[in-house]
């Protein structure tokens, strides 16, 4: 089976603007977008008392890849980000469903409500890696029957025990965060998958089920023969 990388296309964190309720800063329709390529606030969950009571704030991180390449059976895919900063206390994480990137392939400010809290595609990434080391998630059959099936594959970063979990904290100050940086192959998408089906015409009156290769090429790379594909 072929294993294809694919860089991520854009990428990019949005904070909600400050609210003083922890369900009016999770439920933001807009936020503040950041594309900068070292971020360490990519995904955050804030919280600070004050005279006038508590501030929130809620930043999530948002992937997009092209995944117009694929398109037989995803057996196996994980995303790899590398971590930038470091932070006393790092968040769990969970790779959520996302329809961001609305603004003709750019990120928005509005794109942080597109996040599906219906749709994970991962479980929890418990230990976030600091110091420019590799995040790797696994992602579930969910994510694999997407990246086959569409052309464009967008996922959001989230904090697990409270974004995802829609749940405020006890204490009365909390701050914690992953940092991820954004080169050029820093985040990307490893995706296993079935070989391609091939060419699949008779080639001088064999049936192509009874090929297996055409003067040394597997049929499975062949697109046409002599201009038929």
């Amino acid at each position: 089976m072929p294993n294809t990388a694919i860089n991520s296309s854009a990428a990019g964190s949005i904070t909600s603007l400050t609210d003083t309720s922890f369900s009016g800063a999770r439920g933001a329709s807009t936020g503040t977008v950041s594309t900068s390529a070292q971020q360490a606030n990519a995904v955050r969950f804030l919280k600070a008392s004050g005279r006038g009571g508590a501030t929130y704030s809620i930043t999530r991180y948002f992937i997009r890849f092209d995944t117009s390449g694929i398109s037989t059976n995803v057996t196996a895919a994980t995303i790899t980000i590398k971590s930038f900063s470091t932070s006393f206390m790092a968040p769990s994480t969970t790779v959520m469903k996302s329809t961001g990137f609305t603004n003709n392939g750019a990120l928005t400010g509005t794109d942080f409500a597109t996040v599906n809290f219906s749709t994970a595609y991962s479980g929890t990434h418990a230990t976030w890696q600091q110091n420019g080391s590799n995040n790797t998630i696994t992602l579930n059959s969910t994510a694999r029957t997407d990246i086959q099936n569409n052309s464009t594959f967008i996922v959001a970063i989230v904090t697990t025990d409270f974004d995802l979990a829609n749940e405020d904290t006890e204490f009365e100050d909390l701050d914690i965060k992953a940092g991820i940086e954004h080169g050029s192959s820093d985040i990307h998408l490893d995706v296993t998958h079935d070989d391609a089906s091939g060419y699949s015409h008779p080639v001088i009156g064999v049936a192509s089920a009874n090929i297996s290769t055409v003067k040394g090429v597997a049929t499975a790379n062949i697109a046409e023969v002599i201009g038929r594909s």
